[in-house]
């Protein structure tokens, strides 16, 4: 199974923060918002089956509109795809469906952070 963490997209973004510090913003906020919830099902110790429920409900709206937002700046040429922020935005878009978004994931795979899916259930493999 291939997974991407949330994490690798929000890097990119915070690293073009300097550069495009109003698109970024965008992306870094909706990221820091699904970590929370991650943080809160967690401080929770909630089962991976309620964590899931909770992360369909809490973050998958901010998921999708994160994605909404993403293609709007394609579809509407706000961003050049040959840019820096083009490419992060690509970057995301390429992995979505392999990335860790808690709310989208069916099965035990339920947190927002690959890292923290790898130390459960893959002993630390990538």
């Amino acid at each position: 199974m291939r997974c991407h963490c949330l994490a690798h997209g929000r890097r990119q973004c915070s690293d073009l923060a300097d550069v495009f510090p109003k698109e970024c913003q965008v992306v870094i906020e909706a990221l820091k918002q699904v970590f929370d919830h991650d943080d809160e099902a967690r401080d929770q110790q909630m089962s991976p089956a309620k964590r899931l429920a909770y992360h369909q409900s809490h973050s998958q709206p901010i998921m999708d509109e994160l994605k909404r937002w993403l293609q709007k700046q394609f579809d509407d040429h706000l961003v050049e795809p040959n840019s820096s922020l083009g490419k992060a935005i690509f970057y995301m878009q390429g992995h979505w469906k392999t990335r860790m978004t808690v709310g989208q994931c069916k099965s035990k795979f339920t947190h927002a952070d690959r890292k923290q899916t790898e130390k459960r259930y893959c002993k630390g493999k990538a």
